[in-house]
């Protein structure tokens, strides 16, 4: 999921963009070296942390009833090619293992 949501953020630039990934919504407004990204609270907050974290970025968190509002700070942001490379195997394996765990436990 994190990979498809990266690939639409490059898309939205200083625009809001909503998306539907596997039948959740998100909206992203990309703005000024901050991205905003209010999300329902079925899709799992700890994991885009832990994913925007890898670029060494500041994170704010606010929680309402409908959902969440993460407030990325990336002007500091750092990415490198063979790290980006890395992660996405990781987030591969990682998406893999649990799409076979909800098929067991299915």
């Amino acid at each position: 999921m994190f990979n498809k949501l990266e690939e639409l953020i490059k898309k939205c630039e200083g625009n809001v963009l909503s998306v539907c990934l596997d039948d959740k919504l998100i909206n992203l407004l990309n703005n000024n070296n901050k991205l905003y990204i209010y999300a329902n609270k079925e899709i799992d907050k700890d994991l885009l942390i832990k994913n925007y974290k890898r670029y060494n970025v500041k994170i704010e968190y606010s929680e309402y009833k409908t959902g969440y509002i993460l407030i990325i700070d990336n002007t500091k942001s750092k990415n490198k090619f063979i790290m980006d490379k890395l992660y996405f195997i990781k987030d591969t394996f990682y998406n893999i293992t649990e799409f076979i765990g909800n098929l067991l436990v299915n």
